[in-house]
Parts: C-alpha cells; sequence; structure tokens
C-alpha cells in the first residue's frame, strides 16, 4: 500500500536462487524495501541488485559457512539516510535514529532482518549518506 501511496519506484534486477527459509527471506526482502519507502521524504526509488561473492570476500565473515556459495544482494535508496557512525545501532531493536511522530514504525524492522541473516549464517550492513540514501548489502547463501 506504502508503494502505490509514495507513488514509489523499483528497479529490481533477477536474483539467483537463494538458499534459505522462504517466509523469512521474503520478510527479509520486505522489510527492507518497507525502510526504504518509509524513510524517504520525497518519491522513493529503490534499486536492487546482486553480485555473487568469492572465497576470498567471504574471509571477513566467521558466521559464514566456507562450504557454501553466496550472494550479496544490495538494496539502494533515496531516502534520508543516516550517519554511517549509527550503521551497528540501527539492527538494535527499538532503537531509532529518527523522530517516531515524523517517521512511523516500531523499531523492530531491522532487528528482524540482522536475525533471520543470522539464522542463515549470513550478514548484512548498510553504508548510508544523510540526505542522499542508504545501500544495505546482504550476505545470504545461494544454490548452485
Amino acid at each position: 500500500m506504502a508503494l502505490s501511496e509514495k507513488k514509489a519506484s523499483i528497479q529490481a534486477a533477477s536474483l539467483p536462487r537463494i538458499r534459505g527459509i522462504p517466509p523469512q527471506i521474503y520478510q527479509l526482502f520486505t522489510n527492507l524495501i518497507s525502510n526504504s519507502i518509509k524513510f524517504c521524504d520525497g518519491v522513493p526509488e529503490i534499486r536492487t541488485h546482486s553480485r555473487d561473492l568469492e572465497p576470498r570476500d567471504l574471509i571477513q565473515y566467521p558466521q559464514i559457512n566456507k562450504d557454501l556459495r553466496y550472494v550479496e544482494p544490495h538494496f539502494t535508496d533515496n531516502g534520508i539516510g543516516f550517519e554511517n557512525q549509527y550503521t551497528d545501532q540501527i539492527f538494535i531493536i527499538f532503537h531509532r535514529l529518527h523522530n517516531p511522530q515524523v517517521y512511523s514504525g516500531s523499531g523492530i524492522g531491522l532487528t528482524r532482518c540482522k536475525k533471520i541473516v543470522e539464522n542463515h549464517q549470513a550478514s548484512i550492513t548498510a553504508e548510508s549518506t544523510p540526505g542522499v540514501g542508504t545501500t544495505f548489502r546482504v550476505i545470504l547463501p545461494r544454490f548452485g
């Protein structure tokens, strides 16, 4: 509903098959897109793409199962953004960076995203620039 109300556009590249629990992956992607719509003062523009990761790309992620192949979907928006020093805080339950009277929400969406990726022995992070937007990078196991 928010998608049509805000006249949001989504440019989605195809994603390889992900090795995961479908309802959880659906919730993960839905929460990320919902955040992009919610935290945008103008017309939300969301772009997704992904890249396959090589074993050398995974060295910095000790929680990842080195016997699996991984893909890294990116979700980029033109939202209000935030200072990168707060990246870890956005995944803490009920921790909000922005005024709840202006931007609705419960403060649990990104915490759920983090739990979902941890449940899949994976990772999530974000890079942002205030007034420009945010990119969420998710690392998930893939088939093949």
